[in-house]
């Protein structure tokens, strides 16, 4: 295992962790404030940093495997559409995104959407609303990890 996947499977880990503490502090609100080892609050948002930063990584080091050589940048749609096609289709292809019969379209747009996410979610408090898809980011990085442990 590399250096540049294990680092993406720790911000995928540290992004489980924090949703976990999150839902687990949201659902214990209800019954008054609930101090943990993490504190009182949930860490909102921040767990979408990591998870974003986790698919970042993730096609990094798709392109490290099939290229030697991991693009800079954020730009998740930029750095998918750099795989070559094959690799590409191969993501597609896997069970955690073909399940969802989405067309070449639909599938751009979904990318799109969490195109920005590692830079538009570490300054939230900048922005009035923000949306991320939590399931097409983790499907995504469970396919490109299928897609890495073929190569």
């Amino acid at each position: 295992m590399s250096q540049l996947s294990m680092h993406a499977q720790d911000f995928l880990n540290a992004y489980e962790i924090l949703r976990e503490s999150n839902d687990a502090l949201i659902s214990k609100g209800a019954d008054g404030a609930r101090e943990t080892a993490y504190g009182s609050l949930p860490a909102m948002g921040i767990d979408i940093v990591c998870l974003a930063f986790s698919v970042e990584l993730h096609l990094k080091e798709l392109h490290r495997i099939v290229s030697q050589a991991p693009p800079k940048g954020h730009n998740i749609s930029k750095l998918f559409y750099g795989l070559p096609k094959d690799v590409q289709e191969e993501v597609v292809s896997h069970s955690s995104i073909a399940q969802y019969g989405w067309g070449d379209a639909q599938l751009q747009l979904e990318l799109n959407a969490i195109s920005n996410g590692f830079e538009k979610w570490r300054y939230a408090y900048e922005s009035a609303s923000l949306k991320y898809n939590i399931y097409f980011a983790k499907a995504l990085i469970e396919a490109m990890q299928s897609v890495a442990s073929k190569k």
